[in-house]
């Protein structure tokens, strides 16, 4: 059985290029940024030979993921990542970043996809039995969400070797997402659930049912509130659902969350109509 390396390319580049800008102070004062492409280049390639090795991967089989410009979270919520625009163009993004994901597209063996973030296509190579079925597909990521993929993992700087993530926990991690939301990423999730809450929840999930209750005495009396009961169930998306409305929230924001959250696996997005086929549940 052959290992497969799917290397987020994103971090990569970004990684390697920020690493070799040098700042350099001028006699009148004046601060500049400037990096060499070559030093670059040999960055990139000296990063990747380490990871393969790590995870014991021929350079045959290392494939780098990078993501599109049309992400399609964007059209279901407009304002996912939008936090990170004005950053990553005037403060964060190192000035060299576009040559380094090019330096890897002409280099090495890619996927992208003009909808989709690097993170979805690891998901859906990962985990489509028809492409490398019979090996052992790594993902090399930093990206914690990453982990809501049933595949096998390797986090560099931080796990020994690479590890299988089952299907049952990577729904867990999933539903847990829909529920906390992600601020760095643009989407807040439901409002009044941390991230221990929302864990318990994705773990032993609880559905909330909304009763009207009528004050039988007192200054109240005569008034109707909404009370929720808890009761356990075996459903998931009916648990985060309730959970949303008791909160305040529309049906369609708690939609919005669950897209968003979500990183796509086989069978849920289709190349040939550029189509999201997931839908919370």
């Amino acid at each position: 059985m052959k290992t497969i390396g799917l290397f987020d390319a994103d971090w990569i580049a970004f990684q390697m290029a920020a690493a070799c800008q040098k700042r350099h102070r001028w006699p009148d004062g004046i601060w500049t940024l400037e990096v060499d492409e070559n030093e670059v280049a040999k960055a990139i390639d000296d990063r990747i030979e380490y990871l393969r090795k790590e995870i014991s991967c021929r350079k045959e089989n290392v494939y780098m993921f990078l993501s599109g410009t049309d992400n399609w979270r964007k059209h279901i919520m407009p304002r996912y990542k939008a936090n990170r625009d004005s950053i990553n163009n005037w403060i964060s993004r190192p000035m060299i970043l576009d040559y380094a994901l090019q330096y890897i597209r002409d280099n090495y063996q890619f996927f992208q996809h003009d909808m989709l973030e690097a993170d979805d296509l690891m998901g859906i190579y990962a985990t489509n039995p028809e492409w490398h079925g019979d090996d052992k597909k790594v993902i090399v990521a930093i990206d914690k969400d990453m982990k809501s993929i049933p595949a096998w993992h390797y986090t560099p700087d931080k796990d020994f070797a690479p590890w299988l993530q089952s299907e049952a926990e990577a729904d867990v991690l999933y539903y847990k997402q829909w529920l906390m939301g992600d601020r760095t990423d643009g989407y807040e999730g439901c409002q009044g659930i941390g991230e221990k809450t929302a864990l318990d929840l994705a773990v032993s999930p609880v559905l909330l049912v909304p009763t009207n209750h009528e004050f039988k005495s007192g200054a109240r009396k005569g008034q109707v509130e909404v009370r929720w009961k808890k009761t356990p169930t075996g459903d998931r998306g009916a648990c985060v659902a309730s959970h949303y409305a008791k909160a305040g929230h529309t049906s369609e924001e708690c939609y919005q969350n669950g897209m968003v959250a979500r990183i796509l696996r086989h069978g849920e997005f289709c190349f040939k109509t550029n189509t999201v086929l997931f839908t919370p549940h």
